[in-house]
């Protein structure tokens, strides 16, 4: 699996590409300066990943790490952009953050969270292979939600709503770490990341539907205003 993973870091760049086009890709010339910042580190961080996966298959493990190390500023810049697009989200005055914003602004939390998570146990256990590449397998799959929830809507009519799209998505990532899951339990031995972010992706699911009624994160939400 990890020896084609550059192949798998670059099917999630396309989704991303392809759910993020109508509202960023394909709509350069109108993106505001947040939403330029978070989509050029966000897309950064997929080609690191894929360049380092590059590396490893082709045996660079110098070169792989080399590449790492820019690791050390793109992440910060990129949690940066993730919380700057949050206030974004809640400031808004559109009709769709009206009704969404707080909903998505949880799970944009949890994936940052996650994010940090993952990041800091990769550098933590980068001589531990197994671990290292797992965690950061981790960070591309948290792209899939969002890049799938705006996909969904395009795939036909039978979507009805945008909380059907967002579920979907959801329910094939979940899939997705679940599949991976199996895989290291078929090697004979489950470990950490992949459970961990299996944690993370149903508490984003199960906290857009239920957040409405948590008064603290209604409050949270609030002071971010």
């Amino acid at each position: 699996m990890y020896r084609h993973a550059v192949y798998y870091f670059s099917l999630v760049l396309m989704i991303a590409v392809i759910g993020f086009y109508p509202s960023y890709f394909g709509n350069l010339p109108n993106a505001d300066l947040a939403h330029h910042f978070h989509g050029i580190t966000a897309t950064l961080w997929m080609l690191m990943l894929i360049i380092q996966a590059w590396f490893v298959r082709t045996g660079k493990i110098k070169v792989h790490r080399m590449v790492g190390r820019t690791s050390l500023i793109l992440a910060p810049l990129f949690l940066a952009s993730g919380i700057l697009m949050i206030k974004a989200m809640v400031t808004s005055s559109s009709g769709f953050s009206q009704a969404f914003g707080s909903l998505l602004a949880w799970i944009d939390t949890i994936t940052l969270i996650t994010f940090v998570v993952a990041y800091v146990s990769a550098i933590y256990y980068r001589m531990n292979i197994q671990l290292h590449a797992r965690f950061m397998a981790s960070t591309a799959i948290l792209v899939l939600p969002p890049a799938l929830g705006r996909i969904m809507p395009r795939l036909g009519e039978w979507i009805t709503s945008f909380e059907m799209a967002v579920h979907l998505s959801y329910a094939i990532c979940i899939a997705i770490v679940l599949a991976l899951i199996y895989d290291d339990y078929r090697k004979g031995k489950l470990r950490a990341p992949y459970l961990i972010l299996l944690f993370s992706v149903s508490l984003q699911q199960y906290g857009f539907y239920a957040s409405t009624g948590w008064s603290w994160w209604t409050n949270f939400i609030y002071l971010l205003k």
